[in-house]
């Protein structure tokens, strides 16, 4: 059996007002004394005299005020002083007459015990006065020995107690009344406790410490029960919850004992007191009161009937308790059965119940949708089609999930079968909009945002379900991989809104031409595929191929900006070339790469041949790339001579690789995939710093080399900025511009004019000098040549080689010499091998030589030894 406790703990009261003087501790184990005198002196001998004083067990303390209207204000704050000795002259001949006129009439305090004193025997107050005012005693201060003062003060506080004692039966009967009123208004356990120790602490006018305790039946054993702290004040109040017998003090753990096992009240004054009630339910109560209580009045009869009260409104409060909790259960029970029945109606979606025979049973509103598909309504059998479906289910005992179109609206239904009761549930969900939004997503999933065509990931997947039709069918499906050309040039001239309207008239195109059978997919960037099925023959995959490279070769026109981009097109087919979707897709992709090298907008078939070549180059690409980020390539240096000196005047940077499997590899072989794959500017921009870098440190070691040439590309000079680069090697290698010399060939000059010529024009103005290359193989044109801001022009080898055997050789190197003399440019011829042809170059006005016959190209530590050596070639 559980035993649970209320508890209260009591603390001292607080004295207010002017100086206090206690001869104890605690204000609260004293009796109060106001001494009212404008002599301090006074003051001082009065409590001398009373210091030792007790009565009732009880010592004084003091409070002293030094004028009336003083005294006046210290009563009125502290309501429980038994007695004031009072000074009858002081502010005023009767100003302590006043003063106890005031007490008894103003503040109606009959309580206080007043003893006036003066030092003038003509001040003493008429009978008449000492007993409208209830005045204890008058004295002469002459009078007032230590032992008058005890005699006055044992009067003065016997008549106090007796009148607190009064006062405390009549607002105790009072206050019992008032308690249990309050108290049996009270519904839970917590709450009724914590009442009665608040009632209680009203009733004795003082703060105890208690403890309530209540139990469901009477322990055998009462040490064995278990005392909870259920409510609590004062220091047994954070042991809420806790068990007492760990808490609380000893002498309370024993009277709680004696208590239960006497079954009787038990008072000891100035210590605890013990109520035991016991309910006609068989509950026990027990209050224990532990604080400074004296035997005053009738304070023991009123807490019995306390008590009494208590244990009837605690009876009360479990018949309340048992009653509400069946009327609420009931209410409860009444109110869940009544929104259960207006669930299926008030239900937002579908609610219907159908028998087993395919009656509909039930239909609540929203079930609409459902009976107009159906054509039949409550009490009417559902379509046959539907009954076979539920049959299933029925039989089946199972629950099942199916969805039904009603016009525009979607409904997921679920059929729970309740087979005892033969008929089957049907709970509806619309997912219209969750359906809608579904697909929304899948749409983004599987469709490119710009273009609306399906994606790589809708590509992955339809791919292979289209192979597998194909090797059903027997038929033959294509592969097309497009890839646009100059796409990239479009972004960077006329930016990515352009570039965005063009990829979006791609798509147009491309789905206009092909067949309605056919899937055109975005890859990404520029490139797209097309699927297509059902080929009898190649034929067929070359036909749709053309179309395609035909519609893209027309122009695109945005406002005035007019484009022409054409497209380069890879194709494989299933079965031919491979049955593995992956396979195919990389086959398509080396077809188009073949494609962009045969010219572009063009179209390319896969072949094994082509295969290998293409996968030569992209090792050649991956090759290149890891050479340049890891300075794997070199430069070669090959002399150019002056005819009138003989000297070295000049060289030419050429690049060289040297593989570490394949050794050498020729620039012939590698710097067209490095302008393939791209990294033909980053080569460029590498051999344009490594050359002057070279140049100056031969120049700071004088060894007199007065130009350093470097070819450049067609790419370099798209780029933009290539000045930008040259100006900023020029100022990390110290070079001067004059020492620089770009070469440039005719056909990057004629495919580029309108830049390059721009381009050039600013770095002539640093001093760069510039030589086109290869002169005499191209266009060869006078009128091109006066825009450009050249400073030398440069033979091409092959007019070089057959100089001296061929006429028509000699004819082109003898007008392109006078070519550069009338318009004041120098000349250099290249490929010169045999000391005849330098000879006859020399003779014709030529002023510098290049070739095997001065040098090959050699590394720079075999280049300087030459430069060093100084003339390197004799005139005949």
């Amino acid at each position: 059996m559980n035993l649970r406790l209320s508890g209260v703990s009591s603390s001292g009261d607080t004295q207010k007002g002017g100086s206090e003087n206690t001869a104890t501790g605690r204000a609260s184990d004293t009796w109060k004394l106001l001494i009212v005198d404008d002599e301090p002196e006074i003051h001082t001998v009065t409590q001398m005299a009373l210091a030792r004083f007790q009565f009732g067990g009880k010592r004084l303390s003091f409070l002293n005020a030094y004028s009336a209207a003083e005294a006046a204000a210290m009563i009125e704050a502290n309501p429980d002083i038994a007695v004031a000795i009072i000074d009858v002259v002081m502010e005023t001949d009767d100003a302590g007459l006043r003063l106890v006129e005031q007490i008894r009439n103003e503040m109606g305090n009959g309580n206080i015990r007043i003893i006036l004193r003066t030092g003038q025997p003509g001040q003493a107050p008429e009978r008449s006065v000492i007993a409208e005012y209830d005045i204890n005693d008058y004295k002469e201060k002459t009078e007032l020995t230590a032992q008058k003062l005890f005699t006055a003060m044992y009067a003065a506080l016997r008549a106090y107690r007796d009148i607190r004692a009064l006062d405390i039966n009549r607002m105790g009967l009072k206050s019992v009344i008032e308690a249990s009123a309050a108290i049996f208004k009270t519904r839970a356990l917590s709450n009724f406790a914590q009442g009665v120790l608040e009632q209680l602490t009203s009733l004795l006018f003082l703060e105890p410490e208690a403890v309530y305790c209540h139990a469901d039946g009477l322990a055998a054993v009462p040490n064995d029960a278990k005392v909870e702290i259920v409510a609590a004040t004062g220091r047994f109040a954070p042991f809420v919850g806790r068990d007492g017998k760990n808490v609380l003090d000893p002498d309370i753990l024993e009277a709680i004992e004696n208590a239960r096992r006497n079954r009787s009240h038990r008072f000891e004054p100035g210590k605890i007191y013990i109520a035991y009630f016991r309910t006609e339910s068989g509950s026990e109560n027990i209050l224990c009161v532990k604080g400074d209580m004296q035997e005053q009045g009738k304070t023991h009869e009123l807490l019995d009937l306390f008590c009494r009260n208590v244990s009837i409104a605690f009876e009360n409060l479990h018949l309340q308790d048992n009653l509400l909790t069946e009327i609420t259960v009931r209410e409860e029970a009444e109110k869940a059965a009544e929104i259960l029945a207006r669930l299926p109606a008030e239900a937002p979606n579908p609610v219907l119940r159908i028998s087993s025979d395919g009656v509909i049973l039930y239909a609540n509103g929203r079930s609409s949708p459902l009976l107009d598909v159906w054509g039949a309504g409550v009490g009417q059998k559902i379509p046959p089609v539907w009954r076979h479906r539920l049959k299933y289910v029925f039989k089946s005992g199972r629950q099942s999930e199916i969805e039904v179109t009603c016009d525009d609206r979607i409904f997921e239904l679920t059929m729970a079968p309740v087979v005892e009761a033969d008929y089957v549930n049907i709970y509806g969900r619309d997912i219209t909009e969750s359906k809608r939004a579904q697909e929304r997503v899948e749409y983004m999933a599987h469709h490119d945002a710009l273009t609306h065509l399906p994606n790589r990931f809708y590509f992955q997947e339809r791919l292979p379900r289209e192979l597998e039709a194909a090797r059903r069918s027997g038929k033959k499906v294509a592969l097309l991989q497009i890839d646009l050309d100059m796409f990239k040039e479009v972004n960077d001239v006329y930016g990515h809104d352009v570039g965005d309207l063009l990829l979006k008239d791609v798509s147009t195109r491309l789905k206009e031409t092909v067949r309605s059978c056919d899937t055109v997919v975005r890859l990404g960037g520029d490139e797209f595929a097309v699927i297509a099925p059902d080929l009898g023959e190649l034929d067929s995959a070359a036909i749709l191929a053309q179309r395609i490279v035909d519609c893209m070769a027309a122009h695109f026109r945005y406002d005035k900006t007019v484009l022409q981009v054409g497209c380069s097109i890879g194709i494989t087919t299933f079965p031919d070339d491979s049955l593995d979707p992956t396979e195919l897709q990389k086959n398509a992709d080396l077809a188009m790469y073949q494609a962009k090298d045969d010219g572009r907008n063009t179209y390319h078939f896969y072949d094994a041949v082509m295969h290998e070549r293409i996968l030569e180059r992209r090792f050649l690409e991956n090759e290149i790339r890891h050479a340049l980020d890891n300075d794997k390539l070199d430069l070669y240096y090959q002399p150019k001579i002056s005819f009138e000196s003989g000297r070295i005047v000049g060289a030419e940077a050429l690049i060289r690789w040297h593989h570490p499997d394949r050794g050498m590899i020729p620039p012939m072989e590698f710097i067209p995939i490095a302008e393939r794959c791209g990294l033909i500017s980053r080569i460029g921009e590498w051999v344009l710093e490594t050359a002057c870098a070279q140049a100056q440190r031969w120049r700071q070691a004088g060894l007199g080399l007065d130009n350093i040439a470097v070819n450049v590309s067609a790419a370099q000079f798209r780029n933009g900025d290539l000045g930008d680069i040259i100006d900023r090697i020029l100022q990390s290698t110290g070079l001067e511009p004059e020492i620089l010399e770009l070469e440039i060939t005719e056909t990057t000059v004629m495919q580029e004019m309108d830049i390059i010529v721009e381009m050039l024009a600013s770095l002539k103005k640093l001093g760069v000098g510039v030589a086109i290359d290869d002169f005499g193989t191209g266009y060869s044109s006078l009128a091109y040549l006066r825009r450009l801001p050249l400073t030398k022009i440069k033979i091409d080898r092959s007019f070089v080689t057959d100089i001296l055997e061929n006429q028509d050789a000699s004819v082109v190197a003898n007008a392109i010499i006078s070519l550069g003399h009338s318009l004041n440019l120098k000349l250099v011829a290249e490929g010169i091998e045999k000391p005849d042809q330098a000879a006859f170059l020399a003779e014709k006005g030529c002023q510098e030589g290049q070739g095997y016959l001065f040098g090959r190209p050699m590394p720079s530590e075999d280049f300087q030894a030459l430069l060093a050596a100084g003339q390197v070639y004799e005139k005949n």
